[in-house]
């Protein structure tokens, strides 16, 4: 009774994991669409498709296995294709949006840093022209 019950929590953990993880990818992607896009009209579209990118690619792992258990090649094939694909453009969107995140970081790093060093020369200016 105890080890179902282990079980059933251990698996309530990874589910949640899991779907986590998917919620995380989902939204570097389509932020990345967004980034993509830019002030594009078509920039719904290209975060929507992004979106079903990620369902697509669990469907296709879910698709696989089930294919697998009913000894369907082809469409063992198939999701595999689906999923390589998908998985390369969230590949792709990581990199994308990270770097972006990183360059705008260290513009706004360097912003910073000319603005205080403007400040404390104009600061020592001020204090040491009288």
């Amino acid at each position: 009774m105890l080890s179902a019950l282990i079980r059933g929590v251990l698996l309530l953990v990874l589910a949640l994991a899991i779907v986590t993880a998917w919620g995380v990818a989902v939204t570097a992607n389509v932020a990345h669409a967004y980034q993509l896009a830019g002030s594009s009209p078509w920039a719904h579209l290209f975060a929507a498709a992004s979106a079903a990118s990620d369902v697509f690619k669990a469907a296709a792992a879910f698709g696989f296995f089930y294919a697998i258990s009913r000894y369907k090649w082809g469409a063992v094939a198939a999701c595999a294709v689906v999923w390589v694909i998908t998985t390369g453009w969230s590949v792709k969107s990581l990199v994308g949006f990270s770097s972006t995140l990183v360059t705008e970081t260290q513009l706004i790093k360097s912003e910073s840093l000319k603005t205080s060093q403007a400040t404390r020369e104009s600061i020592e200016k001020e204090l040491f022209s009288s």
